[in-house]
């Protein structure tokens, strides 16, 4: 057992447990042994001994042990002074300047011993006190910037501001919503002016906002679509009440016009179970193609356990969800190939399966008929989507 700073490494129970909070961090087979590997180097440990010792007689990747040390990092993250530093050309190497080995002085001993009594009454009254989930602070990566009928969501990083936004010129009198992130703009709105039903029109344009033309014509295409949909839901009303375990269905569509012409359509329904307090499972079903899914198509599909905080910016109460993923699966069609707008998504989806281990969904804005969410899908855009509630 080593203490690094104010956290408790077990090799044994391959577990990660902050001294001070109680919170634990429960580590896989490879973050243990490399952890455990870093700490035994004393210095900097190359790619090779740390593939070695956290993929034992396997080839094991650069991929994959840099999947496990962003994951490391991520977890070790809640103690300020341990640093995971990459070393280029070398390897890793751990600064926890604090680190102290377990050792067979039966002082040293008796002293860890009563360290861990410490930390397990602190978890005891951390759970009895403290059942709601909170991380110690959050800072959004954007921010809100309100002209009305407009509300933007701009990155926190852009060079951008407020008063230089692009403003849509389509239906002044509407609320609409504006999203830009790195070089994609999504805009959120109801054209037909009865956002709590019908009309709400969510698109995602590359390097510039949509056109009033555009948006037109991409309003003429979709009225003649008549594939039917796999995730936007009718429920009957006698399933929509609320009971001790209501399910809350956000879907809609989300549209990217491309260069080509083309469109895809995002086919797009989440749904969220609270069962306890500001914490729940999400589970996400999004069928992505050119307008139908009848052709090449890509499935994602995912199950999150969640922790919800809500902050307040512009007047808005913003509800960031942290995701902790149980499973997700990414399904491409195999003519994907013959699709190069497909393929930008499906490259953008699978980066993130492969590398993010920070989803955060955003809810911006909600009531009984619909809600604004920040969506984790290429471009991080802005989408309104129907509300409904289904009791289990």
């Amino acid at each position: 057992m080593l203490l690094l700073a104010n956290l408790l490494f077990d090799s044994d129970k391959q577990t990660l447990t902050d001294a001070r909070t109680g919170e634990q961090h429960s580590l896989s087979f490879s973050e243990n042994a490399v952890l455990k590997h870093l700490i035994l180097a004393e210095g900097v440990a190359t790619k090779t001994d740390l593939q070695s010792a956290g993929w034992p007689n396997r080839n094991a990747t650069d991929a994959s042990l840099n999947q496990c040390i962003s994951t490391l990092r991520r977890k070790l993250a809640s103690d300020e002074s341990i640093e995971l530093k990459t070393i280029p050309r070398h390897g890793y190497a751990l600064n926890a300047p604090q680190a102290t080995k377990q050792n067979k002085n039966p002082r040293t001993t008796l002293t860890i011993k009563a360290m861990v009594i410490l930390i397990f009454l602190s978890i005891i009254i951390a759970v009895i006190g403290y059942r709601q989930w909170q991380p110690s602070s959050v800072n959004l990566p954007f921010t809100l910037c309100k002209q009305h009928p407009l509300t933007a969501v701009i990155e926190a990083t852009s060079e951008d501001h407020c008063d230089s936004l692009p403003l849509p010129i389509i239906n002044p009198s509407q609320p609409q919503w504006l999203g830009q992130h790195n070089h994609y703009y999504s805009l959120a709105m109801c054209p037909e002016g009865d956002c709590a039903q019908t009309g709400l029109l969510n698109t995602v344009s590359h390097n510039a906002l949509i056109s009033s033309v555009q948006l037109q014509q991409l309003t003429q295409k979709i009225q003649l679509t008549t594939t039917p949909s796999r995730n936007q839901l009718t429920l009957p009303k006698a399933a929509v009440q609320t009971t001790e375990l209501t399910e809350q269905h956000y879907n809609n569509y989300i549209y990217y016009p491309t260069e080509s012409g083309d469109i895809v359509r995002v086919d797009f329904r989440m749904a969220l179970l609270y069962n306890e307090d500001k914490a729940g499972i999400m589970t996400v079903d999004a069928c992505i193609s050119l307008l139908n899914c009848d052709g090449a198509s890509i499935q994602f599909q995912a199950r999150y356990q969640f922790n919800e905080q809500q902050i307040e910016q512009e007047g808005h109460n913003i509800s960031v969800f942290f995701m902790t993923v149980d499973h997700q699966h990414l399904t491409p069609d195999q003519h994907l190939g013959k699709q190069g707008e497909l393929f930008t998504f499906y490259s953008s989806l699978r980066r993130s399966l492969l590398f993010d281990n920070d989803i955060r969904y955003y809810r911006l804005q909600d009531d009984e008929h619909y809600g604004v969410w920040q969506l984790p899908l290429l471009g991080n855009p802005v989408a309104w989507l129907h509300r409904q509630q289904l009791a289990l």
